[in-house]
């Protein structure tokens, strides 16, 4: 019953939630940062595990996992003569894919979102990118890099402290939930 409360007031303020529930990532870097926003790894979306369909969600039914491991990135300002301007971030995003004990293709897909938000956690902008990674037969765990470019524009009485990065895996509904209660297995 707890867990149950616990899961409909995490879904009901993810947005809030993926400001305070970060992931510490090793290897996660910006260049230039005291003028960049900051990158967030959203923990609840970091990690995406696909059972094979009807199965009871145990590991011997996993097709395979992904989870967003680290960043790295530069960012460049550029000012107009009100002092508003833009930022280009370059991101690097690397996921670590794991094949799973039942994975069906050589080729899996999966879907990841890149948002921007303000300080007072409003979201601005949000896309969703797909990507796929195709497995060898003699390999397991494997890395994947997608390159990206967000620009933000801000007003004069802002700056690149003044937004956040948020990024994570694209999750359905039932995703999230399992995300969220094998914290309390």
């Amino acid at each position: 019953m707890i867990i149950q409360k616990k899961l409909r007031q995490s879904r009901k303020y993810l947005a809030i939630a993926a400001l305070l529930t970060l992931v510490g990532c090793s290897g996660t870097e910006i260049e230039n940062y005291g003028e960049c926003p900051a990158v967030i790894i959203v923990k609840d979306t970091s990690e995406l595990t696909i059972f094979r369909d009807g199965s009871k969600q145990n590991q011997k039914d996993v097709e395979f996992q992904v989870r967003v491991d680290s960043y790295k990135g530069s960012c460049k300002t550029s000012f107009e003569s009100d002092r508003s301007g833009k930022i280009h971030v370059d991101l690097q995003l690397k996921f670590d894919v794991i094949p799973g004990p039942l994975i069906v293709n050589r080729r899996e897909n999966f879907r990841y979102y890149v948002a921007i938000v303000n300080i007072k956690g409003d979201i601005l902008a949000k896309e969703i990118f797909s990507t796929s990674l195709e497995f060898d037969k003699n390999t397991g765990r494997q890395s994947k890099i997608e390159k990206l470019t967000q620009k933000i524009f801000f007003r004069s009485s802002e700056s690149g402290v003044d937004f956040d990065i948020l990024v994570g895996l694209q999750l359905s509904p039932e995703q999230l939930d399992y995300n969220l209660t094998k914290k309390y297995r």
